[in-house]
């Protein structure tokens, strides 16, 4: 931990005893905890009168920790809070925290900051399901109720009266008819796939989970165009995702595949109208007005669409989820996208890890698996009764196109919490500190810190830069050649001439990115983009004081739609006749570029956090777990995350300590949502 840390935390706890200033230090260098979350703790602690209550900061602590995991609460019992600071402090300590928290909490109940309803006015509530007890901070028990009500309601009348005959010559055009072209050849949804599609047009209600590559984009495509013959007007239908970012690469897909289908190139196909669909964030969809922290649309004012479909839900959090079910209309078609495996989202709630069952089966009752032979008299019915929350209402993909085999066999490994993951990894899949990275080795591999000691570290990183950065790659391409190759018009102009070359650049730095779990220290993204840019810069830029250099890929940190600029972008510095530095961005069918210092606030993107990569894919990825610091944040969700972002070669640098650690920890998401 920092110095600087460390005294800020001596400064606002003054008086705590050593053993809790301990766990404090441990919660800021081990888990994601910002100093406004110790600020949060103080400030509790003051308004309610408790200061100096230190059962009661423990409480507060595991509370806080339990929402950074995507948790909305935390079970208020010895064994709960326990399993909260287990990755903390030993396994005494933990256990002698958590009995005198939950001691104090029986004798006291702290009622003047604490209540038992979520109408009391107080910051935390204690709720009561049967003998368990779990806190929450009250905005979040209140969202969750409104949810589950939201979600119930919605469940119980999710039958969309679909006319099977209609709707199977309908999926039958689409489909078989007039499929997506690629290469030539007409591209085959699979049995999932075609359920997906079907039972999104049989319910008004429905959740569709799959990893990376497993083609929902696909199945969002294909659903717009039987919606277009089933006569729903493309000004009627809402598409929509958490991010900006994601947004914009849901609205390229859909203008991509209306290019894969000939029949759509002329005005009068019924596929046409949907090249005028743009997907746009959650926010902007629902109306949100930072300013006043309101949302236009809500239960009384819904969201003017009859469909809405919204992509990457597995980044969505409770409290926009919840506005999200109040804002579209009971009688409109919700279509929920995401992987249920992925990481949480950042905000506190993982509603869609919640409401999928834990054994990753869809289930289906005897009528919809009726009307599956119906409409889809060449796939075979799915199996299972029905049973659970979202029977008749899920579809789960399992096959993936896009990564490399033994990529899929690692993750499925890590998702199961399977001990063979470690020893495959360690053993079977073990890369020489000598030659840490080998350019054609396929799969899923392990470097060990260990082995490589600190010092060898920068070396290792080198080694990076020179195979990704500086040297040919198998095409004849080199990044280094063809960003000085690229020089851009002056005055900012459209670069149209030199779009062949802006794609060979951008698909050589799309073909590697490191992913940390950290952002500070030697393997933190912030670190290691330091050193990579100490390196490259000379190489690529004479200009050594300007703040971005030729050739520095840049990440967007904050959304400027006035530019179309959105958190999660990544562009390239590149010089323009000028000599004038801009940042050139893709997109769909073209590039536009800005002016390196009219740029929202932005970072260096030769490596990201494995939270700021989700929704995007490389065809290397060096995923590094700290050797040190960030204990908590190792998890099998983090871990599958990562690796999953690679299609080609995933390189896994951690000690046998921390990977262990990752595969055997999954994130604790509790929450009465599910019954608790």
């Amino acid at each position: 931990m920092t110095a600087s840390l460390a005294n800020f935390l001596r400064h606002q706890f003054p008086t705590v005893s050593p053993p809790l200033r301990a766990l404090f230090e441990s919660a800021a260098e081990n888990a994601n905890l910002l100093c406004s979350d110790f600020w949060t703790i103080r400030d509790l602690l003051e308004l309610s009168g408790y200061e100096g209550d230190e059962p009661l900061q423990v409480l507060l602590l595991c509370l806080l920790l339990a929402l950074d995991e995507g948790s909305l609460c935390v079970e208020a019992s010895e064994a709960g809070l326990a399993r909260r600071l287990a990755w903390l402090v030993d396994d005494v300590a933990a256990e002698n925290f958590a009995r005198q928290a939950a001691s104090a909490l029986r004798q006291h109940g702290y009622p003047t900051l604490i209540g038992r309803e979520v109408d009391d006015g107080k910051p935390v509530v204690l709720r009561t399901i049967g003998r368990r007890w779990f806190l929450y901070f009250q905005k979040y028990l209140k969202h969750e109720l409104l949810l589950d009500v939201q979600l119930r309601q919605r469940l119980a009348a999710n039958d969309a009266g679909a006319n099977l005959p209609h709707l199977r010559t309908m999926l039958a055009d689409v489909l078989r008819v007039h499929p997506i072209l690629r290469g030539g050849s007409p591209v085959r949804l699979n049995d999932d796939q075609q359920r997906a599609v079907a039972l999104a047009l049989l319910r008004n209600f429905v959740v569709i989970s799959g990893g990376p590559g497993t083609g929902k984009t696909s199945i969002v495509f294909t659903l717009l165009r039987c919606l277009a013959r089933r006569g729903v007007a493309v000004e009627r239908i809402a598409l929509a995702a958490p991010t900006g970012r994601a947004a914009q690469r849901l609205s390229d897909a859909l203008r991509a595949g209306l290019d894969q289908v000939p029949s759509a190139q002329t005005a009068e196909s019924p596929d046409a109208p949907l090249r005028e669909l743009t997907a746009v964030t959650l926010h902007h969809l629902l109306g949100y007005n930072p300013s006043r922290g309101i949302y236009r649309h809500h239960v009384e004012n819904p969201v003017p669409a009859d469909v809405v479909i919204v992509d990457e839900v597995s980044m969505v959090g409770l409290v926009l989820m919840a506005q999200l079910l109040q804002a579209v209309s009971p009688t409109a078609k919700l279509i929920l996208l995401g992987d249920k495996d992925q990481l949480p989202s950042v905000e506190a709630g993982a509603v869609l890890a919640s409401l999928a069952p834990a054994d990753g089966q869809a289930s289906y009752s005897a009528e919809v698996r009726a009307a599956f032979a119906q409409v889809l008299p060449e796939s075979p019915p799915p199996p299972g009764a029905a049973t659970g929350l979202l029977r008749d209402a899920l579809v789960i993909l399992e096959q993936n196109y896009r990564s490399q085999r033994d990529i899929l066999a690692a993750a499925a490994l890590v998702n199961r919490q399977d001990v063979d993951a470690v020893e495959a990894l360690r053993l079977e899949r073990a890369l020489a500190p000598a030659e840490p990275f080998p350019p054609a080795a396929p799969g899923c591999w392990f470097l060990n810190l260990d082995e490589l000691g600190s010092a060898q570290w920068p070396r290792a990183l080198q080694q990076w830069l020179d195979q990704h950065y500086l040297t040919a790659g198998p095409h004849g391409d080199s990044y280094r050649g063809l960003v000085e190759a690229c020089v851009l018009p002056a005055g900012g102009d459209s670069p149209v001439a030199l779009q062949p070359l802006l794609d060979r650049l951008f698909a050589v730095l799309g073909q590697a990115r490191i992913l940390t779990l950290v952002r500070e220290g030697p393997h933190g993204c912030a670190g290691i983009n330091q050193f990579l840019e100490k390196l490259l810069r000379p190489r690529l830029d004479r200009r050594l004081t300007a703040d971005l250099f030729v050739g520095a890929p840049v990440l967007i940190t904050r959304n400027d739609p006035a530019r179309g600029l959105f958190n999660g972008d990544v562009g390239i510095v590149l010089r323009d006749a000028s000599g004038t530095r801009r940042v050139v961005f893709p997109r769909l069918g073209g590039y536009v570029s800005f002016a390196a210092e009219l740029l929202p606030a932005h970072e260096l993107a030769f490596a990201l956090t494995v939270h700021k990569s989700q929704g995007s894919e490389y065809g290397r990825v060096l995923l590094v777990l700290p050797k040190e610091g960030g204990r908590r944040l190792l998890s099998k969700e983090m871990l599958y995350t990562g690796i999953t972002r690679a299609k080609e070669q995933a390189l896994i640098a951690a000690t046998p300590a921390s990977l262990q650690l990752a595969v055997h920890r999954r994130v604790e998401r509790e929450s009465a949502l599910l019954g608790g």
